[in-house]
């Protein structure tokens, strides 16, 4: 036997409230230390945790106090 399911029946048994953290406050990404890409940074850490594109030595930069890169528009994002 096969089994059809539609959007509307999988809506249904899912939950209608967002799960997980809520987003973090303007403020909070703001005060995010901006950093430019160096060749130091690459060599520690060549692609953004979230896009998982690679970096450019000159590109903007978000570093989180656990130290990890990511580009400034993945954050916000």
């Amino acid at each position: 036997e096969q089994v059809n399911h539609t959007d509307d029946e999988f809506a249904d048994v899912m939950p209608n409230e967002p799960t997980g953290p809520p987003p973090a406050s303007i403020s909070a990404i703001e005060a995010v230390k901006r950093v430019t890409i160096s060749e130091d940074d690459l060599a520690k850490e060549k692609v953004c945790a979230i896009c998982k594109e690679e970096f450019e030595v000159g590109e903007e930069g978000k570093e989180l106090k656990c130290l990890h890169l990511y580009h400034s528009s993945c954050i916000v994002s």
